[in-house]
């Protein structure tokens, strides 16, 4: 069973851990998450004139039916990039949930994205053991 810890939004400490099943996921895996940050990330326009980069993180939810919800970001790059972050996550489709003893729960996750100078170019998933790049 994976744990999910790490520090909630507000600082707050979510190592009452959530021992879970499967964690969530981004409907059709890794390669169709890849295609919908390709489509929907946007690299703001400012960094044409200020390279930026950096890895902005956004926490939220996924409920029992795979919705995201209670978005904030809680790793600042530059208010472009932060924005660019957050539309990409509270734009994306259902997720499968993550589940426990086969039933699906509600759990937190921190989605890292990270933006490489001028470009968009991945996206990390925390789950809590460490960085995943997608």
């Amino acid at each position: 069973a994976a744990v999910l810890e790490f520090k909630g939004p507000n600082g707050e400490d979510l190592a009452e851990a959530m021992p879970v099943d499967k964690e969530p996921g981004f409907v059709g895996g890794k390669k169709a998450l890849n295609a919908y940050i390709r489509k929907n990330l946007k690299y703001p326009a400012s960094a044409s004139f200020q390279p930026m980069e950096g890895t902005v993180i956004v926490f939220f939810h996924v409920d029992e039916q795979g919705k995201l919800s209670n978005f904030k970001v809680i790793q600042e790059v530059h208010p472009d990039l932060d924005r660019a972050a957050l539309e990409l996550v509270t734009n994306m489709p259902p997720w499968d949930p993550a589940t426990v003893d086969g039933m699906p729960v509600s759990v937190p996750y921190l989605f890292p994205v990270k933006f490489y100078n001028r470009s968009a170019q991945g996206v990390s998933s925390n789950n809590g053991r460490g960085m995943i790049n997608y």
